[in-house]
């Protein structure tokens, strides 16, 4: 049995083993994937003419036709491409196509299947110099069938949440975002199945990659939904109304420590006992360390507050807050060196 992959790429299998790339040819390839991407009732032979060999006068064009049917049918066996008052299809006795099954998938609403079914975007890479027309309807069939993958993604996410398992919201979520990464629904899904998984700080994170991707491609805001959710993140309070809310707590995903009820209790700083020193160097390190204690909380400070705020400017400012931390070098007496080593711990 033979299978035409036309998402993710296109190629021809037989028996799930790839045959070989001289055979069929890359033009021939294209004949297959135009007919199979047709409705099941296949497509005119004038139709097929016309994205194939535009260029051609009706009689050499056909004469092309007969030539590139006699080709398949030597590389491939039996004749897979039939003829029925004028309509070309392939024979579905004989090759079976990713297409057809991920439509099918669709119709029985069996969206899990679909989605695996699905492997890349049709004809992915595939390209056929001077063919613009079927160019244009290889792009529309790739839009076509990446909404109808989207659509059963957000299908899934939905269930998951519905049906309280989480992991696999987060799951389904993630994966419509990288199809759809502009998408504000989308963006708002994934940030609430995290936040019910416990995960505040990637529900954050991904907040701030779909923002500074809006404004990347499409340089307008961000939606206001988006931005409302992320900034109650910012203050910690988690609204009652995400769809999480209901989840009992058994059900949360575990993330180690920090995702305990209860206080944690941080780990204590090393401390650092300092050698002893002649009193006349006291003085001298005193206020070494008090101005590289200065100098370090003239850094933080504004990083603290821009990490803190609430209002909308903190997700959508195109101001970045960079921090550099300098290795110390203790350039007095010896016995101060110890100065330097628990600066750069602190």
């Amino acid at each position: 049995m033979l299978c035409l992959k036309t998402l993710g790429g296109l190629g021809v299998q037989r028996d799930a083993r790839a045959l070989p790339s001289s055979l069929p040819r890359r033009q021939l390839l294209g004949l297959l994937a135009l007919i199979a991407g047709h409705d099941p009732l296949g497509i005119s032979r004038d139709k097929l003419l016309a994205y194939i060999w535009p260029e051609s006068d009706a009689r050499h064009a056909r004469n092309s036709l007969k030539q590139a049917l006699y080709a398949l049918r030597r590389s491939l066996g039996n004749p897979l491409v039939l003829c029925d008052g004028g309509m070309l299809h392939l024979n579905p006795g004989l090759i079976d196509c990713d297409v057809w099954r991920f439509e099918a998938a669709l119709e029985r609403e069996d969206e899990a299947t679909a989605v695996e079914v699905y492997r890349g975007p049709f004809l992915d890479g595939f390209y056929i110099a001077g063919l613009d027309e079927f160019e244009r309807w290889a792009g529309r069939k790739r839009e076509q069938l990446r909404r109808l993958y989207a659509d059963a993604l957000r299908t899934l996410a939905e269930r998951a949440g519905a049906g309280r398992d989480v992991a696999a919201a987060v799951t389904w979520w993630r994966r419509l975002t990288a199809v759809e990464p502009l998408c504000s629904t989308a963006a708002l899904g994934l940030m609430r199945a995290l936040v019910a998984a416990g995960d505040t700080t990637s529900a954050r994170e991904h907040a701030r990659i779909h923002a500074a991707y809006v404004r990347a491609e499409l340089g307008g805001p961000v939606s206001e939904a988006v931005v409302v959710f992320a900034n109650r993140l910012l203050k910690q309070t988690i609204p009652r109304d995400f769809p999480g809310a209901e989840y009992p707590r058994a059900a949360l995903i575990p993330r180690g420590p920090d995702r305990r009820s209860g206080p944690v209790a941080l780990p204590a700083a090393p401390v650092v006992t300092p050698r002893p020193r002649p009193p006349r160097r006291v003085p001298k390190a005193a206020w070494w360390a008090t101005a590289a204690l200065w100098a370090i909380g003239l850094i933080l400070v504004p990083f603290r507050r821009s990490m803190e705020g609430s209002s909308e400017a903190a997700l959508t400012s195109d101001t970045a807050v960079t921090v550099a931390v300098m290795p110390f070098s203790m350039t007095g007496a010896h016995e101060n060196g110890d100065i330097a080593s628990g600066l750069e711990e602190l």
